[in-house]
This record gives C-alpha cells, structure tokens and sequence, in this order.
C-alpha cells in the first residue's frame, strides 16, 4: 500500500477523534470509576503499562507522582483570567483529563458547523449540536426562510479569536460561555439558492458569545449548545 495513503488515512483518523474528542466528544475517561474505587486500602495497587506492553503495579502515590497532567494543565490554564481558571479547577475536579485547549477546539469546530448547517438546512447535525429549545428556534427561523423570496446566507471566512469568558460548575451541569471573533460574508440569495447580483458584503468582523453545557457526571460526553 502506498505510504501516502497510509499517513492520509491516519491523518482522517485523528481529525475525526478529535471533533469526537470535545464537542464532546469524551473530554477524558469517565471519573466516575475512579471515585468507585476511592475506598481501595492504602496499599492497594493500579497497573499500568511500559512501552514492551509489560504490565507495571504502581500504588496510588506512584501513580501521583508519575502523572504529569496536572502541571502540564496549569501552564495551560496561565493564560486565563482567575474567574474563567477557578472554574475549569472546579470542573476538573469532576473531569480530571479536562482540557480547556481541547475544549476550545471542538467549540471551534462547533462554531462552523452549526453555521454551514444552518445554510444548508440539515436539520439533523443542527439537532445533534443544540439544546431542544435552541433547536426549535434554529427550525423555525428555517421554515421562515423558505417562505421569503430572498434570504441572507452567511459564510464563514475565519476564526480570528476564541476566548472562554465565563466559566461554572452548578451542581453537575458545567457551563461555558465562548466570544468568537470571526470575519464573516453575507450574502443575499433567492428562495432557488441563486446569488443576487452584487449582493455580497465585504468581508465583515463579527462579534458571538456562545454558551455550551454539559452534564459532566453523564455518560454521554457530548457538549450541547444552548444559547447564541
């Protein structure tokens, strides 16, 4: 088999983990099992493995002290404000493999997504994505659209910033709002899909606050969308 396919198709593979992997898409292992085992005596033991596969005992200090996620989540969670680094302690305290630079990624691609489905009307990804309550919002915004002899389409260019300016843990349901600066193109089309002549817009500086929500001692790892 040719090596460039080979690379290519494991490029594809760790591109489709990763929109998985957040927007949710599992942030990490599910904690929950964890904290089963909380009353393991002191001296019982994990197991991991090394690089020969050998299976390696390792106490609960050894797993400690030989786990470098932590520190290498703080320089991470440095470059945000104490309110917005305060809450995502609080909900690594729940998730501990919760990566804000993860997270911001899938919101990302959430972003462009919910956009190109909407401009398309497919229903389907919009509803995977959305709360049911923004959801019936996006569907009848839709349905009046078809009706109207003309509609404006926006279409994404870049993604300039994204920044999480709010971030909590209530109770199970973690919350964080997201202000996306991105450079967008409206454009006017009629109810056949047609461009209007000269109906382009110059390429604009736009301004959202998503918020994004999930149950994080739930099963399904999925983030939802539930206010834009």
């Amino acid at each position: 088999m040719p090596v460039d396919i080979i690379v290519f198709g494991a490029i594809a593979v760790f591109v489709l983990l990763r929109l998985y992997g957040v927007l949710g898409q599992p942030m990490g292992h599910d904690d929950r099992h964890d904290r089963s085992h909380s009353n393991k005596p002191k001296d019982s033991r994990d197991t991991s493995f090394d690089l020969g596969g050998n299976v390696i005992e390792l106490t609960p200090r050894e797993l400690k002290q030989s786990d470098p996620k932590e520190d290498e989540f703080a320089k991470e969670d440095q470059s945000l404000s104490a309110d917005v680094r305060a809450g995502v302690q609080a909900i690594r305290a729940e998730e501990r493999s919760f990566r804000m630079k993860h997270f911001l990624e899938g919101a990302s691609a959430a972003f462009d997504m919910v956009m190109e489905s909407f401009n398309k009307g497919d229903r389907e990804t919009l509803r995977n994505l959305l709360s049911a309550s923004l959801y019936q919002e996006f569907t009848k915004e839709m349905d009046e659209r078809s009706k109207q002899e003309s509609y404006t389409e926006t279409t994404l260019v870049s993604v300039v910033e994204v920044l999480p300016t709010d971030v909590t843990l209530e109770q199970r349901k973690a919350r964080i709002s997201v202000r996306f600066i991105t450079e967008q193109i409206h454009v006017l089309r009629n109810r056949d899909g047609s461009t209007l002549k000269d109906s382009a817009s110059a390429i604009e500086q736009v301004e959202d606050v998503w918020v994004f929500e999930r149950d994080v001692r739930s099963q399904n790892p999925n983030w939802s969308i539930v206010g834009i």
